[in-house]
């Protein structure tokens, strides 16, 4: 991990917990659609509007009652090709966000978070991405009663770090809101960890001799107006790791139930954000049970390849083989297409993955028998043969569950 990573690139995506400790108010209600103000810049590719999202509130959980809000925007449109005749079109955020966010449709169920403006009474969004969620009924009463909880432990001052991580874990064990709770948590051991390679990162430098830099010398260099949840990670106890750990495991059950009833059962067994995250936190205190429920995962995951990436590293670091890291670390380093096609020979072949065997047609087997080459017969001749880089990762894939049930079995 580079120390200086953590300077840029986008803003983490706000928790539930956050959001909270940074709102004056909490409203549940609907949002009513937008409205343009007026065009406030204009370039050759792109126009800036300002705009006004409208909402309407039915019930207030933490605050001042509210019945309307309109949130102020800029919203980028962009144009078409130079040479095209077509109107202005809008940029399209049709598709959900990792983390979760979800772009609103007029009449979506929200619950939105306020606060007062800087240096003005004047409210606006808790967070410009996330203080607007835009909620399914269910998720909604799971999120009613995370904020009611939040009321309770606030009711009386600052709640105590472990009265904070008791409800993250308690947030973590109900699947409509285990992100909330599973990424405040891993953000706790990412910054203890930051915090530890920075100070590495600073005594190499120093034993080099280097001069250090503002950032560098200060001790307390965080991003300003975050709260400081590090010492959450100190304060899980050995019973709520092994919940969390078994929250995952309950996710089978859960899986299989979902693929009974689902239409296509093959989107109900995809890892969502919440278990994925739920992954990387218990990772750091997994063990051999772990790493075989992931290899379970792993065998019938239809995920795409940076996904399965991220089970096969968690395998990897739980059962520290150099090798089978190595492994993963080559199945990430292809970045082509699965159809794309490589021609290599067969000592190249076997560097990427000694048990690759493309898929060949009945037509294409069925060649005359002085076009084949006889093994040991090449005179003198490379041989080569095309496969795809899916047939590549498939190989390494496949070599890395057998390799990690391989060491798995000498460790039982």
């Amino acid at each position: 991990m580079q120390v200086s990573a953590r300077r840029c690139g986008e803003k983490p995506p706000e928790t539930l917990l956050a959001l909270y400790r940074n709102s004056v108010s909490i409203h549940i209600g609907t949002y009513d659609g937008s409205i343009d103000v007026g065009m406030i810049e204009e370039t050759e590719s792109y126009s800036v509007y300002q705009i006004e999202k409208k909402f309407s509130f039915s019930s207030t959980l933490k605050g001042e009652s509210l019945k309307l809000f309109n949130a102020k925007e800029s919203d980028y449109r962009y144009r078409g090709s130079a040479d095209d005749d077509e109107a202005p079109i809008e940029e399209d955020y049709e598709h959900d966000y990792e983390y979760g966010y979800r772009e609103l449709k007029e009449g979506d169920a929200v619950m939105v978070f306020l606060r007062k403006a800087e240096g003005s009474e004047e409210l606006e969004l808790a967070d410009y991405r996330d203080a607007v969620k835009r909620l399914s009924p269910e998720e909604m009463a799971a999120y009613e009663s995370r904020v009611k909880e939040l009321n309770g432990l606030f009711s009386e001052g600052t709640p105590s770090d472990q009265a904070i991580v008791n409800w993250l874990v308690a947030t973590a064990a109900d699947p409509l809101t285990r992100w909330e709770g599973v990424y405040e948590l891993l953000s706790s051991f990412e910054n203890n960890e930051w915090r530890a390679e920075r100070a590495k990162h600073i005594a190499a430098k120093l034993e080099r001799g280097e001069k250090l830099e503002d950032w560098e010398l200060n001790a307390d260099f965080e991003d300003s107006g975050v709260h400081n949840n590090s010492a959450y990670a100190a304060l899980l106890t050995d019973e709520q790791k092994q919940a969390l750990m078994q929250m995952l495991f309950d996710r089978k059950d859960a899986v299989e139930g979902q693929q009974d009833e689902a239409k296509e059962p093959e989107e109900a067994g995809k890892i969502d954000e919440g278990d994925r995250v739920l992954m990387q936190l218990v990772r750091r205190w997994g063990d051999n049970r772990l790493a075989e429920f992931l290899l379970g995962e792993l065998r019938n995951n239809t995920e795409p390849p940076y996904l399965k990436y991220e089970l096969m590293t968690t395998i990897a670091a739980i059962l520290g083989d150099a090798e089978i890291r190595d492994l993963a670390g080559r199945y990430v380093d292809i970045y082509q297409d699965d159809e794309q096609e490589v021609e290599i020979d067969e000592e190249e072949l076997a560097d990427k993955g000694e048990r690759i065997e493309p898929a060949v047609s009945d037509e294409a087997a069925d060649v005359a028998p002085e076009e084949k080459i006889e093994a040991g017969d090449t005179n003198g001749a490379e041989v080569t043969r095309k496969i795809t880089y899916g047939e590549i990762r498939a190989a390494l894939l496949a070599e890395f569950i057998s390799r990690s049930e391989q060491k798995l079995t000498t460790i039982n």
